[in-house]
């Protein structure tokens, strides 16, 4: 679904963010890009997602090359980015209004998706009435809302407390099973990234960053997340190897995982 083929990005000003950048996210799958501040996650994702160009290198997504923004993909903020002086529901069908779509038919596509995402009673609401994890499911919804293949997520849940942030994990992967699509995620935490992912890919260096390793959270583990009266994979001992893994490769030293 998405690859980044040697893929280097400079500003303007000469500030070479990330150099020879190689990666590929497997259609239906959650990817997760883990590393420190300044190492280029956030720019790689704006790049994926047609806001930036590379200055060197190809970023591929829906089977072609990315030269701009895609209908076809969504980018979840960081801070969010809703609009203050819009209500929750003008905030999710703000994609639809910008396609022209009309009021009556922006509210009866957007509806259902606040029902999923456990909105509807707040559809009114201004955003600074809501918590912080409400506010990441309005934009969650507000993604949905133009029905993505591909989902960038750029540390969407690093405002949260340490419970709230594990519910909307769990929320995520739900909403992930019942809408099948790609989701790539960039995040600072080990735990997130081995938590949600099926790949986790891990960046280093600053200025530029540099892809390190990639790891493949075994398959079964992830599946068994779905599983009725399954424990907590956080618990299991395939997830603490692999939050040991992507730590050793983090601080640079010599880890199993697959070169990027």
């Amino acid at each position: 679904m998405v690859a980044f083929r040697a893929v280097s990005i400079r500003y303007q000003g000469g500030v070479e963010a990330v150099a020879d950048c190689s990666a590929a996210c497997e259609p239906g799958e959650i990817t997760a890009i883990v590393g420190p501040s300044g190492c280029g996650k956030t720019s790689l994702l704006r790049a994926a997602a047609g806001l930036l160009h590379p200055s060197a290198g190809e970023i591929a997504a829906h089977g072609g090359p990315v030269a701009g923004p895609d209908r076809r993909t969504a980018l979840v903020f960081q801070d969010f980015g809703l609009l203050p002086w819009r209500s929750v529901e003008g905030n999710a069908a703000l994609p639809l209004q910008l396609d022209g779509v009309s009021r009556r038919e922006r509210r009866r596509r957007v509806a259902p998706i606040l029902d999923e995402l456990g909105l509807s009673a707040w559809r009114d609401a201004w955003p600074g009435t809501l918590s912080g994890g409400m506010k990441q499911r309005v934009a969650i919804a507000r993604a949905l809302a133009s029905e993505p293949d591909l989902l960038l997520m750029d540390e969407p849940f690093s405002s949260l407390d340490a419970l709230t942030r594990e519910s909307a994990q769990d929320f995520l992967l739900a909403l992930w099973r019942k809408r099948p699509m790609t989701i790539v995620l960039v995040t600072h935490s080990i735990e997130e990234a081995a938590y949600l992912a099926g790949t986790v890919f891990v960046m280093g260096g600053r200025n530029p960053g540099r892809m390190r390793a990639r790891f493949s959270i075994p398959a079964n583990a992830a599946a068994a997340r779905f599983l009725p009266g399954a424990p907590d994979f956080r618990a299991d001992p395939r997830f603490l190897e692999a939050c040991r893994d992507i730590r050793s490769a983090l601080k640079g030293d010599a880890a199993p995982g697959v070169p990027a």
